[in-house]
């Protein structure tokens, strides 16, 4: 068992609070997602708001939508919209000779993955490292930021993945005739 589906077996579920002694032997209250980075931005996401991380492969562009729909893929056999984070967020096109990956999302009525240019793991914050200082987080970021950690000098935005795909910006892929 790998250390994300021993998360996921926790009894508080997998992205959320955990107070297993033995998981942070301080006994300290800690949350545990998965992390990944755009540019200086370092974000993180429930576990249960994940279903699979997969190597970018081919991209189909869609005519006619938003720049930061780049297309969509076949992930597992499953047709999935990919969408450019960085650009959803107003930063740099992500270049797919950087190997980026997907973040393909567990929405059950919505297919999308979300391409990020890195992974970064799993991973852990304390309970009183969490801020509620979200001004540290670029202003595009803001409205889908459920939790902000401040680890070792660091802030990690939680990422509110339901929220993101179920707000009707992004939802709103058509460009405007």
């Amino acid at each position: 068992m790998n250390e994300a589906d021993a998360a996921s077996s926790s009894p508080q579920g997998a992205g959320g609070i955990s107070e297993s002694a033995d998981a942070n032997p301080e006994g300290a209250v800690c949350w545990r997602g998965l992390g990944f980075g755009i540019d200086e931005l370092r974000l993180a996401t429930t576990f249960d708001d994940v279903s699979d991380v997969v190597a970018c492969g081919a991209v189909t562009p869609v005519p006619r939508t938003r720049q930061w729909l780049r297309g969509i893929a076949n992930v597992r056999g499953t047709i999935c919209s990919v969408v450019d984070l960085s650009l959803y967020f107003g930063r740099a096109l992500i270049a797919t000779e950087a190997k980026p990956k997907l973040l393909v999302t567990s929405d059950p009525g919505l297919q999308v993955a979300l391409l990020v240019p890195r992974v970064l793991g799993l991973k852990q914050f304390r309970e009183n490292e969490e801020s509620s200082d979200v001004s540290k987080v670029d202003i595009e970021v803001r409205p889908y930021v459920a939790r902000l950690f401040s680890h070792k000098g660091e802030d990690w935005a939680v990422l509110d993945i339901p929220m993101l795909i179920r707000d009707r910006a992004f939802r709103n892929v058509a460009m405007d005739a």
